[in-house]
């Protein structure tokens, strides 16, 4: 009688080895590519941000040279709001899906046919007329845009998967023998093409809702810089050749027997790095902004006049007496 060979069904320690490696590799790669996506989108955040804020005060945002970690840390604050909302919405999605849900081997009847039907095309409008919002005005879109996109998401994607619960209960192929074991959501009962499109709907909603926010929060803080100029570093400047630095508040003193020959009073700093200095004069008004980008080289110096803002009291202007030639 011929001996039976059994097989071992059991893999090897080197197979088990080889597939944990390979679960973890696949695991690293896609965090390292959720981490690129994270990071290239706050990166473009605070691109958005310093290039408002740039723009306020008539400038090219190139000039600030920031890398771009410093463009992430910009970006950190205008993303508070839009995360906090998104956590709130998150929850109440989650709460409503459940509670829609099919928990008794019947769909929910919180709705009748021609209300979810109804939900269902009041979706597909809201997101038409957010999609042509966004369309329309482009970059310049208001907050209406994304809340429109996805609310009218959220409402397409559970009224029909409220209906495909209710067409699938009484049914005999897979899916209703399933939902007659186990709980089933609407969310769960959309199929996979449909879940791609809202998700990609409301991702793009909120992009352009954190987009927005990350533009207006700038906007707001170069407004409150002009409108409480005198919370600037206050600075003098020494040149050896004279400048074109005039404006309210704006000092110009002729300088003898020194290698510098100007010295320029009542001037706020706006900005210092990337090789130049971003002036403002200290009368400056917030309808009127006037800048002065200067070179940072060895033909001028500027002084930090910290103690005459050490008190926080708002320093008088300084006019230029009559007869000095600047």
């Amino acid at each position: 009688m011929a001996d039976v060979v059994v097989a071992p069904t059991g893999a090897g320690p080197a197979e088990t080895g080889l597939s944990q490696a390979k679960k973890l590799l696949e695991l690293a790669g896609s965090a390292a590519a959720a981490l690129s996506i994270v990071a290239s989108a706050l990166s473009y955040f605070g691109a958005l941000s310093a290039q408002t804020e740039a723009l306020f005060f008539g400038l090219d945002a190139r000039i600030y040279g920031y890398s771009t970690q410093d463009l992430i840390t910009r970006s950190v604050a205008p993303m508070l709001g839009p995360l906090a909302l998104a956590f709130l919405g998150v929850l109440l999605v989650i709460w409503a899906n459940d509670a829609l849900g099919d928990h008794r081997g019947a769909p929910s009847r919180l709705l009748s046919v021609r209300w979810q039907a109804g939900a269902l095309a009041g979706g597909i409008v809201l997101m038409a007329t957010g999609a042509a919002w966004q369309l329309r005005y482009g970059a310049r879109h208001s907050y209406w845009s994304p809340p429109m996109l996805i609310v009218g998401a959220l409402l397409t994607g559970t009224a029909r998967g409220m209906l495909t619960l209710r067409r699938t209960a009484g049914g005999r192929g897979r899916t209703a023998r399933a939902a007659r074991r186990r709980p089933v959501t609407p969310m769960q009962a959309l199929d996979p093409g449909t879940k791609l499109v809202l998700a990609f709907v409301v991702l793009f909603a909120v992009f352009g809702f954190t987009a927005k926010h990350a533009q207006a929060t700038a906007w707001d803080r170069a407004r409150a810089i002009a409108s409480n100029v005198e919370l600037q570093p206050e600075v003098t400047v020494f040149t050896e050749q004279p400048l074109a630095l005039t404006g309210d508040g704006v000092a110009c003193f002729e300088i003898r027997d020194s290698r510098f020959t100007r010295r320029y009073l009542g001037l706020r700093q706006l900005f210092h790095g990337n090789g130049y200095y971003v002036l403002m004069p200290a009368g400056l008004d917030a309808a009127n902004i006037v800048t002065y980008v200067i070179p940072e080289d060895d033909t001028l110096r500027v002084q930090y006049d910290a103690t005459r803002t050490a008190s926080g009291s708002t320093p008088a202007r300084v006019t230029s007496p009559p007869g000095v030639i600047c």
